[in-house]
C-alpha cells in the first residue's frame, strides 16, 4: 500500500480508536473503595438518590434507549460500597416487588426510557430496554405497571423488544 492510499484510512482508524477508548470509559470500571471525588472526576452522575442507612446512590443510565443503568452506592464514609448494573433479569426479580412506589422504582432502576398510560385499565407503564444473553431474542424490554390511583407497582413483564424482534411486530421498514 502506498503512503497516499494509507492516508485515506486515517480518519476511519482515528474514529475506531476513539470508539474503543470511549468503551473503556464506563461506570462499570468504578471500583469499590473509591471516593466520591475520584468517581465524580471521571463520571459525573445523571442523578443522585438518598437511600436508607445513609447510603447515596449515583445513577448512570444509558437511557432513553440504552440497555444499561449502573447504580453506584456510596456509604456514609463517602466511599463506593457497590457498583451494580440494574437492567438485568436477576436484578428485576430480586428488587421489583408489588407495592413499590414510583419513587422507589426510580431509585432502583433510574429513569425509564418510555412512559405510557392506559386510562381504561387505570395503569401507568414505565419501560426500559435491557440485554439478556440467555434469551433467543436478547434485546428485551421491561415494562413496570403502576396503579394510577396510588402510583404503586402492580406487576412487571419482560418481553422481546419489539423494535428489534421481527416476530413481535416491530419490523423496521426503510
Amino acid at each position: 500500500m502506498k503512503f497516499s492510499e494509507s492516508r485515506r484510512f486515517r480518519p476511519a482508524l482515528a474514529l475506531g480508536l476513539s470508539l474503543a477508548l470511549a468503551a473503556c470509559a464506563s461506570p462499570a470500571t468504578i471500583k469499590v473503595g473509591e471516593t466520591r471525588s475520584e468517581v465524580e472526576a471521571r463520571f459525573p452522575p445523571k442523578a443522585k438518590v438518598a437511600m436508607p442507612g445513609g447510603v447515596e446512590r449515583w445513577q448512570y443510565p444509558s437511557s432513553p434507549a440504552g440497555t444499561t443503568a449502573y447504580m453506584v452506592d456510596f456509604g456514609p464514609d463517602g466511599r463506593v460500597q457497590s457498583v451494580t448494573q440494574a437492567l438485568t433479569a436477576d436484578y428485576f426479580f430480586k428488587n421489583l416487588k408489588p407495592g413499590l412506589t414510583k419513587q422507589e422504582t426510580l431509585a432502583l432502576l433510574g429513569a425509564p426510557g418510555i412512559e405510557s398510560w392506559y386510562p381504561r385499565l387505570q395503569q401507568d407503564v414505565w419501560s426500559w430496554r435491557y440485554w439478556d444473553q440467555g434469551e433467543s431474542a436478547p434485546s428485551r424490554q421491561l415494562d413496570v405497571f403502576f396503579g394510577m390511583s396510588d402510583g404503586r407497582l402492580i406487576y412487571f413483564t419482560m418481553t422481546p423488544d419489539r423494535a428489534f424482534d421481527p416476530g413481535a411486530g416491530g419490523e423496521r421498514i426503510f
